[in-house]
């Protein structure tokens, strides 16, 4: 875990001296960088126990689907990229990183480790959501991309992403008592990477709406345009996902406090 911190701290010290502007925007670069460090995380879980047991597939597949159309959307158009130098590929590397340590995991999930795989416990299946999530994508989504494909596109990532965690979290709760420490670190790092994505939207949805006209890109438009469904759509998705795992990060950070393994409540239902 130390061997993990470290060489993320190193290497975002490393982009923000070189690969950078260090405003604002890079709050999301940042966010896919912690991103890959929670993957880091559970790949060396894996290394280590030689075992993965505790990791839901199905979340592991949802966020594949997520961080490949987002990279679809965003190695082709800039629309929802940082606007400083940390958007000219370093933001995208970290997804890049994200999918092949994702599909490095499905491959021990379902091949060279498949028999610690605890499918039984991971039941929070997905798949019917899939359909909305395409149909919601196309009635409700921005112009960045200035394309209806491409915004569409990243909408939809955005949309499997604000599910992508809950079968891990199911799965956790079934298994109740204890978590191994660097799954619930993985947890703990989807979180904080979500919750920076949520500062920079935050920040940044205003400029969605319909007619915005910022002319000498100062901070302040001169026009704040009308309707903003799409600007919406990203806070809200961005909380859901906040939400989505609060129970969790609160016994994540009670366990931290008092220096102990984290433990969550015994699960109370079946599927």
């Amino acid at each position: 875990m130390m061997a993990a911190y470290g060489s993320f701290i190193a290497t975002a010290i490393v982009i923000a001296m070189h690969f950078s502007d260090r405003d604002f925007s890079t709050t999301l670069t940042i966010s896919t960088g912690i991103q890959a460090l929670g993957f880091l995380m559970l790949t060396l879980k894996v290394q280590r126990t030689k075992s993965v047991a505790g990791i839901s597939s199905k979340s592991l597949e949802m966020f594949a689907m997520s961080i490949f159309t987002r990279l679809s959307s965003t190695l082709v158009k800039s629309g929802y990229i940082p606007v400083d130098r940390s958007g000219d590929l370093v933001y995208q590397l970290g997804d890049v990183i994200s999918l092949i340590l994702v599909i490095n995991l499905l491959y021990k999930v379902h091949r060279t480790m498949a028999p610690t795989y605890q499918k039984d416990l991971d039941t929070l299946s997905l798949g019917a959501a899939l359909p909305p999530a395409i149909i919601l994508a196309c009635c409700v989504h921005g112009h960045l991309n200035r394309s209806f494909f491409f915004d569409s596109l990243w909408y939809f990532s955005l949309n499997l992403e604000t599910i992508a965690m809950l079968p891990q979290l199911w799965m956790l709760t079934n298994i109740g008592g204890e978590v191994e420490g660097m799954t619930s670190h993985f947890v703990f790092a989807i979180f904080a990477a979500k919750f920076s994505a949520w500062l920079f939207w935050y920040h940044g949805y205003p400029e969605l709406a319909d007619g915005y006209v910022d002319a000498d890109d100062d901070g302040i438009p001169e026009d704040w345009g009308t309707s903003n469904h799409g600007g919406y759509m990203i806070i809200i998705m961005y909380t859901l996902q906040l939400l989505g795992s609060a129970d969790f990060v609160f016994y994540y950070l009670k366990a931290f406090i008092a220096r102990s393994r984290m433990v969550l409540p015994e699960a109370t239902l079946e599927v």
